[in-house]
């Protein structure tokens, strides 16, 4: 098993705000799905930011414990729930980690991990703004 280490303190993370917050098509599409039901709606998003938040906190835990097996697993995990939602800069973010770590590259895991609270507040901004709070 590997470590996770920090080795490039250069390292510049990949600019990712090119990609939308969230991509409207899926909030129309989410809409539709739930009868433009907007307690349902707020239910699944609501679940969604609890589930990332868990997932966020069990990547922190895996990078802490050099558990490579595992943090692969969760960012996997958390990539699929975010591209499953529409949060498509967060979800770009993931599948370059995950990228990585299919190539056995977890350098700079730990910098690209640190913004991940920064994106989920993102998504909670815009769900507010989307008028779910």
């Amino acid at each position: 098993m590997g470590k996770i280490i920090m080795t490039k303190e250069s390292y510049t993370i990949p600019d990712f705000s090119t990609f939308p917050v969230f991509n409207p098509k899926n909030m129309e599409t989410l809409r539709q799905q739930t009868r433009n039901r907007p307690e349902l709606l707020k239910e699944i998003l609501d679940s969604f930011i609890e589930e990332s938040h868990e997932i966020i906190e069990e990547i922190k835990a895996h990078i802490e414990s050099n558990d490579i097996d595992k943090l692969s697993r969760s960012v996997h995990t958390l990539k699929g729930l975010t591209g499953t939602i529409g949060a498509s800069r967060f979800y770009q973010l993931l599948s370059h980690i995950d990228a990585c770590h299919k190539e056995s590259d977890f350098s700079n895991t730990q910098n690209l991990c640190q913004i991940f609270d920064t994106n989920l507040e993102l998504l909670i901004s815009y769900f507010k703004e989307e008028g779910f709070e």
